[in-house]
């Protein structure tokens, strides 16, 4: 079962429970039950439990939306050196460049397409992915530059593919989930 509908199911049996017992506690009510006698600290510690949870709900919010950023940050930071790494490789020939951005656009047709949902389903990168950025590599470093010009360009690009690494390695760290299933929990819990 999905973990989305095991989560519905849950709060919707968790409602139905807390209205049952609202409802059987109205009715066991005496005609004589006077309210006001109920002590103020009662009041205070529902009030106390309420700021608790406001907190508690404030952190984890704050949490989701941290990863989230980082999430994001990697994932552009990914993007801008590989499009870095397509443009700086102009200078080198046609059949080195043409077999650099082949490989790129392989590495980035299989992130796209199947990296991405195995990182949903699984919270894991995929080892093609590992073996096309290899493969990048590869072509960037294995070229000897022969001019100046492609000696300029040799460095600045191994460095791109290398910041490319980087931001995949922090693209797969990021990939699992923002809030374990105890936090989750826990605020349901609060919230009853």
């Amino acid at each position: 079962m999905s973990e989305w509908l095991v989560l519905s199911i849950a709060m919707a049996s968790a409602c139905a429970v807390v209205l049952t017992i609202a409802v059987l506690n109205n009715r066991r009510v005496a005609a004589d039950d006077d309210p006001s006698e109920t002590p103020d600290v009662i009041e205070y510690m529902t009030m106390m439990i309420g700021v608790v949870y406001a907190i508690v709900l404030g952190l984890a919010i704050a949490g989701v939306w941290e990863g989230r950023s980082a999430a994001q940050e990697s994932v552009r930071l990914e993007a801008q050196a590989l499009h870095e790494v397509r443009e700086r490789s102009s200078v080198y020939p046609a059949e080195v460049r043409d077999r650099i951005r082949a490989d790129l656009d392989a590495y980035v047709a299989h992130v796209v397409g199947e990296e991405w949902r195995v990182m949903a389903e699984q919270g894991a990168l995929t080892e093609r992915g590992t073996e096309l950025l290899a493969r990048v590599r590869a072509d960037v470093t294995d070229y000897e530059p022969q001019t100046e010009h492609e000696g300029q360009a040799y460095q600045p690009l191994v460095d791109q593919v290398a910041a490319a690494d980087d931001a995949r390695s922090s693209r797969g760290e990021n990939a699992g989930e923002t809030m374990p299933g105890l936090v989750w929990f826990g605020l349901i819990i609060g919230a009853l």
